[in-house]
Order: C-alpha cells, then sequence, then structure tokens
C-alpha cells in the first residue's frame, strides 16, 4: 500500500522461515486478485485465515466497487491448500458504503466469526469517522453469513479502525490488536490498542496504548498488525 496509493493494496502472499526475511513462495506471482479494467474499483483489508477442517489457506479481503454507484463494499474470499494455488474468489457479504472494512475471522467451536468495522456511509463515513461500530457475523461454513450484531467494545478516546482478531486457546480468550485513531483525527494517525474478550462479543480495552508511533520509519502510523 505505498504512499496511500490504493491501486497496490491488492492482496499478496509472502514466507518466511524465520519470521524476519520474508520472500515471494516459488511459483507464485503477486498480487493473487486485483481489478480488472472493467470492474473499477480497488481492493483493501486482507485477512489470511488458517482452517483447520479443511487444511486449507482462506484469504479474505474487500473489494471497494464504485462502478455502479452509491458504493458497495463487498467481502471476497479465496482458498488454497498449499499458499501458492488460489481458487476462484467467491463473494460472501455485500454491504453498502463503508459499512464493512477489516474483516477478521476465527474459529470458536464449530462456527466461524467475523469481526468488522462499520464506518458507516460515503458522506461522512470511511477515513473520516468520528465513531466506528465494531459487528460480528457467524457462519458454519466460512462462506454464507448471518446478519451483523453490534460488538460491546469501546476504546476511550479513539475511534476503532482496523482490528486484528486471533483465538488464545491456552487462556479460552480471544485477543485483539486494533489500528485506532484519537477522535478529532482521522484514519492516516492510527496507533496499536490491544482487548481482550471470553466470547468474542463483550471486550475489554486497554491503556496505555500497545504500540504507538516512533521517530523514524514509523513516524506516521502504527496500521493494522498481525500476530
Amino acid at each position: 500500500y505505498p504512499n496511500s496509493d490504493d491501486s497496490k493494496e491488492n492482496p499478496s502472499i509472502l514466507v518466511s522461515n524465520d519470521g524476519s526475511s520474508w520472500n515471494v513462495p516459488p511459483g507464485l506471482v503477486n498480487p493473487i486478485d486485483k481489478p480488472s479494467s472493467t470492474s473499477g474499483g480497488h481492493l483493501d483489508d486482507a485477512e489470511l485465515f488458517y482452517d483447520a477442517p479443511s487444511d486449507q489457506l482462506w484469504v479474505y479481503y474487500i473489494w471497494e466497487d464504485d462502478k455502479g454507484h452509491p458504493l458497495i463494499s463487498r467481502v471476497l474470499r479465496m482458498a488454497s491448500q498449499d499458499g501458492v494455488h488460489w481458487g476462484n474468489k467467491l463473494d460472501v457479504i455485500d454491504s453498502p458504503g463503508y459499512s464493512i472494512l477489516s474483516p477478521t475471522v476465527a474459529q470458536i467451536g464449530n462456527v466461524y466469526y467475523m469481526w468488522t468495522v462499520n464506518a458507516g456511509m460515503v458522506a461522512a463515513g470511511g477515513c473520516n469517522s468520528q465513531s466506528t461500530t465494531t459487528e460480528f457475523r457467524t457462519s458454519i461454513d466460512g462462506v454464507n453469513w448471518a446478519a451483523p450484531q453490534p460488538v460491546n467494545i469501546q476504546q476511550p478516546g479513539n475511534v476503532i479502525w482496523h482490528p486484528e482478531v486471533e483465538s488464545i486457546p491456552s487462556k479460552h480468550e480471544f485477543w485483539m490488536l486494533s489500528a485506532d485513531y484519537a477522535i478529532g483525527q482521522q484514519c492516516g494517525a492510527t496507533s496499536l490498542f490491544y482487548a481482550k474478550s471470553t466470547d468474542g462479543i463483550n471486550w475489554t480495552t486497554y491503556l496505555p496504548m500497545a504500540l504507538g508511533t516512533g521517530l523514524l520509519w514509523d513516524h506516521g502510523e502504527i496500521y493494522r498488525s498481525t500476530f
């Protein structure tokens, strides 16, 4: 996503044997998807999820489809057995405006949960939103999702923007890292906050932030992270 150029914000795959040096896996050409000349819009907010029952990697990502006006945000999903060869994309959720952002997926028993951020309609929503709602959906197959329900989470003084949720089985908890920005600012000024939950719906948030900006490469913001 260099210099906020959304034409380059496409889902791509890198691999590492040490967590430090990352490369494109042999046989793969990135990105694994990009808008066509006729589809318009742009892609964003990719989420990689390992599905143990199917032994597959799933990538969820957003297509902001603006060709029809008004804007529609579509959650797409691609699946792979090896991380190199990816199947056809599926359109799994359609939602108006900026009402579904930053999908993050975890499994609770036999049920999949997807958490997303609702930043409203185009006129007052998106990157300049001064309030958002975190929502969750459930699914039994990762493709067909129920209607959204609100999540009980607040980060005082901040707008929740781009979360990442992981299941922590040893603690019977869900942990969240969320890139949030202060009320009065916009989404290019995020810092990272931590939250936890026992049910994925009711969340406890914490201050101070988990990670703020620094003086070098990280002077601008800390964006959505994974752990």
